[in-house]
């Protein structure tokens, strides 16, 4: 399967995590400091230039006491009216 930044399951991916960060009140440069990592690596992944591994999104999910479990259930809700 070729990855597409525009695909809906990368769209809704981005956009959870970029609501996670607000709800919590993060700036884009606390959380990359939570993280142990740059301001650009999360402006880069919210924006889509680039992609996250799954283990990244595990950190990311951690860091934010989000359940990647819902991340998963939130994207193949998406998935349901995605046509490939």
């Amino acid at each position: 399967m070729k990855r597409d930044r525009s695909s809906v399951p990368e769209e809704t991916l981005r956009t959870l995590l970029r609501q996670k960060r607000i709800e919590k009140g993060y700036s884009q440069l606390k959380l990359s400091l939570l993280l142990d990592n740059t301001r650009t690596f999360v402006s880069k992944y919210e924006s889509g230039e680039r992609y996250l591994t799954f283990t990244e999104v595990l950190l990311i999910c951690q860091v934010l006491g989000v359940d990647p479990v819902e991340i998963t259930e939130c994207i193949n809700k998406k998935l349901i009216h995605y046509e490939y």
